[in-house]
């Protein structure tokens, strides 16, 4: 009696935060950026010999359809969003074919499933939809044996980013997917300088050793609303309306970044903390209080009122910053607390 085989391919991809720069990385800027391993998103794809076709399983909680009151449906879409995870999981297979096609990529018949699990925080800026992508990905590249040498990482951080602006049309820029495509803290340069050196696919990306990185604190609130209200029409005021005060700031974003790595390089935490501040100040400038939004502004008060820098970990509803100690930390985790806010260390 032949064996019958399966085949199971399981890939994490944790959050992210970035540090520095943000969000210059879709207008030739720099990002310094971490991977925040408290949280992940799980694809597997499984191949069985004995079901026919390509599947795509539900998750209970992400892609739930079914609701037991009009008052549960309403809870359970501002927590959890209107679109669920199959969609990414069916965007990432058709930009994976699209590609293995253009470069003349064999892929065999075999047929297979895919579901995700994920419990990175919604819509607070962790890049929670590029983790599902990413992982989505390495499934596939795995299962079809495609070599690193066919599809390296860099251009494994574009095709995430295009399954996002081509297949999903969701605005994005390429921070999040090559911090999580990499798996490590990376320092990126977006410049013009950095593209053409690369053909114009992509910038200059340096993996920074975390024996550099100071302890790093997570803050965020769990009544965030969608994350890209933050910085929405940054795009068509940089490249539609060239508003100088705009274009301007970005190459500030980049100065920033470029000193955050030299600080980070001597270990120099203060100065890296300081230009973290700068960062949110200008960043907060460039958008607007009321853009920013209250929680947001809250939640950088109070650490800077705990003597603590703060930034954005990404496009808004989380923050990350920089504690000094155990007793730095617990003056943090309580005025947090006390203010309604969850505090997590980052697991790098």
């Amino acid at each position: 009696m032949e064996t019958i085989i399966k085949k199971r391919i399981p890939k994490t991809t944790p959050s992210r935060a970035a540090l520095v720069g943000n969000p210059s990385d879709g207008f030739h800027g720099g990002t310094i950026a971490i991977p925040v391993r408290n949280w992940g998103a799980t694809v597997t794809l499984e191949h069985d010999p004995e079901k026919k076709g390509i599947h795509f399983i539900l998750n209970e909680r992400n892609d739930k359809h079914s609701f037991d009151s009009l008052d549960e449906f309403v809870k359970t879409t501002k927590k959890e969003g209107f679109y669920g995870g199959i969609r990414l999981l069916k965007a990432t297979l058709k930009q994976f074919y699209e590609y293995c096609q253009e470069k003349n990529i064999k892929l065999h018949d075999d047929q297979f499933s895919l579901e995700y699990t994920t419990n990175i925080p919604k819509l607070v800026g962790l890049a929670g939809s590029s983790a599902i992508i990413t992982s989505c990905l390495e499934s596939l590249i795995e299962f079809y044996d495609v070599e690193r040498s066919q599809l390296p990482l860099p251009i494994q951080a574009n095709l995430v980013l295009n399954t996002e602006l081509e297949q999903l049309k969701i605005k994005a820029g390429l921070q999040d997917r090559v911090v999580q495509v990499y798996n490590e803290p990376v320092y990126m340069d977006f410049s013009k300088k950095a593209f053409n050196k690369n053909d114009g696919l992509h910038g200059e990306y340096q993996v920074i050793p975390k024996e550099l990185l100071p302890n790093f604190f997570i803050v965020y609130s769990t009544e965030s609303e969608e994350s890209e209200r933050v910085h929405t029409n940054l795009h068509f005021r940089y490249y539609e309306e060239k508003e100088p005060e705009l274009i301007e700031a970005m190459k500030e974003f980049a100065w920033y970044t470029e000193q955050a790595k030299v600080s980070l390089e001597k270990k120099d935490h203060e100065r890296f903390s300081r230009i973290m501040d700068l960062n949110f100040d200008l960043r907060k400038q460039i958008i607007g209080e009321d853009k920013i939004g209250k929680k947001n502004l809250e939640m950088v008060e109070i650490a800077r009122a705990s003597n603590a820098c703060a930034n954005f970990s990404g496009s808004g509803g989380a923050i990350v910053g920089v504690y000094k100690d155990e007793d730095h930390f617990n003056k943090l985790e309580k005025e947090f607390h006390i203010n309604g806010y969850r505090l997590v260390k980052v697991k790098i």
